[in-house]
């Protein structure tokens, strides 16, 4: 765990790769982090299109042309473009999980990846142990 100040972070990490990262006070949990490309895997354009196209577009800016020298200028801009990519992501993943929730009756919150929920799924719906 790291630790900064009175909160710790709790990273869960695999072959390099962050899945999620959690924020303690003490021994209590008080929120997480996690990737959501590892559950949704595909852009965040072409999914809040398929899922909520009534938020409205993912928007864009030029990621190259952003520097330390021209975050002042360019504030509203960037905090406008960070609000609609949460705003989106957020419809996302509640449209995702009401989705699996109404065909599988499986939360999506309890899974970090999608092999990990569609395991939950094949063994909920299709296995059979009697067999």
């Amino acid at each position: 765990m790291l630790s900064q100040h009175k909160y710790k972070l709790k990273p869960l990490l695999r072959n390099n790769r962050l899945y999620e990262l959690a924020v303690y006070s003490d021994k209590k949990m008080l929120f997480r982090f996690r990737d959501s490309l590892n559950l949704l895997p595909g852009k965040l354009s072409s999914l809040a299109n398929n899922l909520c196209p009534e938020l409205g577009p993912k928007g864009s800016i030029e990621h190259d042309k952003v520097e330390l020298s021209n975050l002042a200028s360019r504030k509203k801009s960037l905090l406008e473009y960070l609000k609609q990519d949460v705003l989106l992501l957020g419809g996302v993943m509640q449209k995702a999980k009401d989705r699996y929730w109404k065909l599988y009756s499986v939360d999506i919150e309890s899974k970090i990846t999608l092999s990990s929920l569609a395991l939950s799924i094949f063994r909920l719906k299709y296995y059979d142990s009697s067999n």
